[in-house]
């Protein structure tokens, strides 16, 4: 890659991207920053990243890799080289997780990166105490 390094827009997680294919414009579904879980490891059913960059010129290798916070253990990793042409377009991507099972409760980062860090994003996976049983009586 040569010229300044690219600028990160927008990270977001949410459940699901939608891409309208009249338009292109990209709706988020169910935005967070947080999984509660009531046991562990817990698995996350459906997860993905929006991505939003600039300045980017001309192909652009990118990493994203989520880590558990606390030790860097790798969660997910995967690498692209992403082809820009014009380096004012605003360059849109989103990343199709699936399930991601999270062995214990953590601060994970979900990083970019094209060799020094562009963006670190963090998601909190709590524990929530969850009553034995329904309340009687209704």
């Amino acid at each position: 890659m040569t010229g300044p390094e690219p600028v990160v827009l927008a990270v977001v997680l949410c459940d699901a991207v939608h891409t309208d294919h009249a338009t292109g414009k990209r709706t988020l579904l169910g935005t967070f920053s947080r999984i509660n879980a009531s046991h562990f490891p817990v698995t996350h059913p459906r997860m993905a990243v929006y991505v939003c960059l600039t300045e980017c010129h001309g192909d652009l290798p990118l990493t994203f890799r989520i880590a558990d916070a606390s030790d860097d253990r790798a969660i997910f990793e995967a690498s692209n080289v992403i082809e820009v042409g014009d380096p004012l377009a605003v360059v849109e991507l989103d990343i199709q997780l699936g399930a991601l099972t999270f062995p214990s409760p953590a601060s994970t980062e979900f990083r970019f990166s094209n060799g020094p860090p562009l963006m670190e994003r963090r998601l909190l996976v709590v524990p929530i105490a969850v009553p034995d049983h329904a309340p009687e009586g209704g």
